[in-house]
């Protein structure tokens, strides 16, 4: 019997994360969505990043490619508290 998964992944971008930091934690994000396509059952993820303010970047989907170009385009900056 197989279930299904929902995750969400949230992604801290503020700006001490600039460097190596963004890189590895994007990179993790995007091993998570490779290995969604292994999952035998039926599967969806969405993604959002913070700083200072959580940031809504994709609504639960099961594209890969979307889930990856939103990954890919979170930029680090802002600041560390957050607040909302």
């Amino acid at each position: 019997m197989t279930s299904n998964l929902s995750s969400y992944l949230m992604i801290d971008n503020s700006g001490s994360m600039a460097g190596s930091g963004i890189d590895i934690a994007l990179s993790a994000a995007n091993e998570w969505v490779s290995s969604l396509n292994n999952y035998e059952g039926e599967y969806e993820c969405g993604v959002g990043a913070f700083n200072t303010y959580a940031d809504h970047r994709l609504d639960l989907t099961s594209n890969s490619y979307y889930l990856k170009y939103a990954i890919n385009t979170i930029t680090p900056g802002g600041g560390t508290v957050f607040t909302r």
